[in-house]
């Protein structure tokens, strides 16, 4: 649209959500999160108002835009999910997109290492590399909840598929970070199974698929990689100089960072903040303390209850599935959320449009799907909905 931020897309959200929202078919029902939604939308409109910075308002109101754009993608999964089939339709949709995005990255980054100048993936996703990473770990997640579980061979493949492609792209963003929110993810769904065979069998297809991602990343890539451990333990070691190894490695840029924020930023105004986009996203790659910059102590305990909110819908989604199926896919996407916290302590997590547009989705669709047992539909009638992604190709 040529404007920065907004995307036709966006504009359609509201018309969609009115065509599919049961509301407009005589359903009215109590929209989840609503309440505290609304809350922290008007605390995020009332600092930029009154405390924002006038060259940073029409961005800071932006942000906020994005952010309600972020909710109504969550209504628009959850009023969308009428019947079993609409929901597989859609997340069956989701994943088999997956490997064109992820081969699309994968082609970049070779043609990038052919010319020797390949440190991390551009192209498409330059300047977006964690967002497109955190993209990944949020689908990867939602594989890895499901793939156990699906029925049939061509859903089977499909899985494999967005994992076999979508591990090595989010390895070839280089975003170190990824590789410990998605190891988080894994962890989470384990103890979330309590299956050991099929736990064993996760971490083997996990080993061997993790082995053939690395050999499709260029050296530098590889390099860059290894070096996350290592980098993390040199900063925790000298965590009191972290301002002089700043150009040493990002964890310790992160740590002076950090710092330098409290010191600057936060200190000056930390109970209301100073407006939404007051400084520019990724000043501090930390969700908790832009938030805190951007919206004060106020609104980051607004956002953080809104956030809890969203885990708790998840967890009672999680535990109230019968179906195997909506039980894995409710773990995966709980997973995926945890990720998500993980990711905060070196990005912008909640903020990033990539992967909360996807996560919100999904959740939406999670969510809703619970609401198809709690309407108290007959057990056999939510067995005929039950179709495979093939039959739904084959329509």
């Amino acid at each position: 649209m040529g404007i920065p931020k907004v995307r036709v897309t966006d504009l359609l959200l509201l018309p969609l959500l009115a065509y599919i929202a049961p509301s407009s078919r005589g359903q009215k029902q109590k929209l989840p999160l609503l309440t505290i939604f609304s809350l922290v939308i008007l605390w995020d409109l009332f600092v930029l108002l009154l405390f924002g910075q006038p060259d940073s308002f029409r961005m800071g109101l932006l942000f906020i835009g994005k952010r309600l754009s972020y909710y109504l993608i969550f209504l628009v999964g959850y009023s969308a999910v009428q019947s079993r089939a609409i929901w597989e339709r859609t997340i069956g949709g989701l994943l088999m997109a997956t490997p064109i995005l992820a081969l699309s990255i994968l082609w970049a980054v070779r043609s990038e290492a052919e010319s020797g100048e390949a440190q991390r993936a551009s192209g498409i996703i330059a300047n977006q590399q964690t967002s497109t990473a955190l993209f990944f770990v949020v689908l990867l997640t939602l594989c890895l909840g499901a793939l156990p579980v699906w029925r049939s061979p061509f859903s089977k493949l499909v899985g494999i598929a967005s994992l076999g492609t979508g591990l090595p792209a989010m390895l070839a963003t280089g975003t170190r970070g990824a590789l410990i929110d998605i190891a988080f993810a894994v962890g989470v769904l384990e103890v979330l199974r309590r299956d050991l065979a099929r736990s064993i069998g996760a971490v083997v297809l996990g080993a061997i698929l993790l082995a053939v991602a690395w050999n499709f990343i260029p050296g530098s890539l590889q390099n860059r990689l290894a070096e996350t451990v290592p980098s993390l333990l040199k900063t925790w070691e000298n965590r009191s100089r972290a301002s002089e190894l700043m150009g040493s490695n990002s964890a310790a840029a992160r740590v002076a960072m950090a710092q330098a924020c409290f010191r600057d930023s936060i200190s000056k105004s930390p109970l209301v903040g100073s407006g939404m986009a007051s400084r520019k996203l990724g000043f501090v790659d930390n969700f908790f303390l832009t938030e805190w910059t951007f919206n004060g102590l106020i609104g980051l305990v607004l956002m953080l209850i809104f956030l809890f909110r969203i885990g708790g819908l998840l967890w009672r989604a999680y535990r109230a599935s019968v179906d195997p199926l909506e039980k894995g896919i409710a773990a995966g996407v709980f997973a995926s959320f945890m990720a998500l916290w993980m990711a905060t302590l070196h990005s912008d997590s909640f903020f990033l449009i990539r992967p909360m547009e996807a996560f919100m989705l999904l959740a939406g669709l999670v969510v809703g799907c619970s609401r198809l047992e709690s309407k108290g539909i007959p057990e056999s009638r939510r067995k005929r909905q039950r179709r495979t992604f093939q039959q739904i190709l084959d329509e």
